[in-house]
């Protein structure tokens, strides 16, 4: 303060009180601006907390869905091994059958003696006729249901109750009614059970596994007459039907185990995608690596899902020339089968267990059928097809050679049943690929595409059908050119079928060029 001039002490007074005012509204104003602040933070932190902890649930509710051993049973070698155990299973129970038929016929159904061969073809006939009748109904409903697994189900069903009336049954009709649920559980076994393997495996790769079926087929063909028969000997009639329940028991245990690909996909993709923080822009087919997959060519509409009609695939040629193949193989083996023992008990003497152990020579062929599947998944049926048909022709020439009881023509016919097995290999195995390469091709030819597992049933059905008229057409054309024009004859008969076919095959089969855009390289099991 300087000298002279006055000091109002009220004034000074009043001006404090401003300036504290100020500062304490200040502080008070920023006070409750933090206060704000926490309140919001404290609280989008808590619904932040809350969101996270109902993913959490979310994701444990669908944890706690999601099947035992997923990965394991949705994947394509334990499909594979199933289907082959099916396979088995069936092939299995029918030759279990036949060594006991004739003891159950006489003993139990109370058929004369001099009755038992008729009533034998009768059972072998409606065998073959439920297989006809069933397969396209079989087909059409399979490719209606939403699964492959429900069709194999209903079709073990049918196979217990058969085995059931063979063991409990006392009259020729049941013994009937028994085959003919044989027939139709095997026939919805074949046609199921290609048609998950197409599913599962893909058309250009279901080659190898369908080989490995073949597998179970001879397991099941080789084991099923040998142990039915030491059963028999030492324990009796039940004992047999009692090893057949067991082993439709595993069976059983295994067709309810397997999830298709296409189920397992809802827990797979939903796993992926709460593991990865899946938002609403994320790419849906990212794979397990982080990278985008291929978007397919062909995204199913109402105006794409327009399926081929029945006349469209049987005027397919390469369908066609697939089911020729399947027919020619089963009348090959049928005829063989009607012929070969009786013919090489009155050539060389032989007994029927000795003309009976040449067709375990035709059942090792088998061993190279998962090869057989490879080689036509990498290069098409077409290669394999027209090998199979020409060695097949050159076998039956050789076959018209045996005509004497020498040391020579024995060792000849072993070699040639041995040798004709591998050679049906050939064709069979490249033509069931092929009917699955064809509804492929035919997707890939149509605009917008289809479903393809709408028509692979159905496909498989002809092939089952074709197959059957086969297993009926081959022992009256066998046993009936043996009779009327004799033995070198129906060889070369069947030779120049074969022949023939060997340019089928060049014309119509599917080859590498056929077969579509590059081949899928994913190993059988993943």
């Amino acid at each position: 303060m300087t000298r002279g001039t006055s000091f109002n002490f009220e004034e000074e007074v009043d001006n404090v009180d401003l300036k504290v005012i100020f500062v304490a509204g200040s502080i008070e104003n920023l006070l409750s601006k933090n206060t704000y602040r926490k309140e919001y933070h404290l609280n989008r932190e808590d619904d932040l907390n809350g969101n996270l902890n109902d993913n959490q649930n979310t994701d444990a509710e669908k944890e706690l869905r999601k099947p035992i051993g997923l990965a394991l049973r949705s994947s394509k070698g334990f499909i594979t091994f199933v289907v082959c155990v099916a396979t088995f299973t069936d092939t299995f129970l029918y030759s279990l059958i036949i060594p006991i038929l004739p003891d159950t016929l006489v003993n139990r159904a109370g058929v004369p003696k001099e009755n038992v061969q008729n009533w034998i073809s009768i059972l072998l006939g409606v065998y073959g006729a439920a297989n006809l009748t069933i397969s396209p109904i079989a087909g059409y409903l399979i490719d209606k249901s939403s699964t492959r697994r429900l069709p194999l189900l209903l079709g073990i069903c049918s196979l217990m109750g058969s085995t059931a009336m063979y063991c409990f049954g006392r009259t020729p009709a049941i013994l009937v009614t028994a085959r003919a649920l044989q027939g139709a559980s095997a026939t919805v076994l074949w046609v199921a059970g290609m048609a998950l393997l197409s599913d599962t495996m893909g058309a250009s790769t279901a080659g190898a596994s369908m080989g490995w079926q073949a597998v179970g087929r001879f397991f099941g063909v080789v084991l099923g007459p040998s142990l039915s028969g030491i059963v028999f000997e030492l324990s009796g009639h039940y004992a047999v039907f009692g090893m057949a329940f067991i082993v439709l028991g595993i069976d059983v245990v295994l067709r309810f185990a397997i999830i298709e690909r296409k189920i397992a996909e809802k827990w797979i993709v939903e796993g992926n995608a709460n593991s990865r923080g899946v938002s609403e822009d994320t790419p849906l087919l990212e794979n397990a690596s982080g990278n985008i997959s291929p978007q397919p060519s062909v995204i199913p509409t109402e105006n794409n899902a327009q399926v081929p009609s029945t006349l469209e695939l049987l005027t397919n040629t390469r369908l066609l020339m697939a089911l020729w193949a399947q027919f020619l193989c089963s009348i090959t083996l049928t005829a063989l089968e009607s012929v070969i023992p009786l013919y090489t008990m009155q050539l060389f003497s032989w007994n029927p267990a000795e003309s009976g152990s040449l067709f375990v020579l035709l059942a090792f062929s088998v061993v190279v059928d998962p090869y057989i599947g490879h080689v036509t998944d990498t290069q098409g049926p077409r290669r394999m097809s027209i090998a199979g048909f020409f060695t097949t022709s050159g076998i039956w020439l050789a076959f018209c050679t045996v005509t004497s009881d020498t040391l020579g023509d024995k060792i000849l016919i072993c070699i040639m049943i041995f040798t004709i097995g591998f050679s049906i290999g050939l064709i069979a195995t490249p033509n069931m690929v092929e009917i699955s390469l064809t509804v492929d091709h035919m997707n890939k030819q149509q605009p917008g595409g289809f479903d393809t597992a709408k028509v692979m049933g159905l496909a498989y059905s002809f092939m089952n059908m074709a197959y059957g008229i086969g297993s009926i057409v081959g022992p009256f054309w066998g046993g009936a050119l043996i009779q009327i024009s004799g033995w070198r004859r129906f060889c070369i008969s069947f030779a120049i079928l074969n022949a023939v076919s060997v340019c089928l095959a060049h014309f119509f089969s599917g080859g590498p060029t056929s077969m579509g855009e590059a081949l899928d390289t994913e190993t059988l099991i993943s």
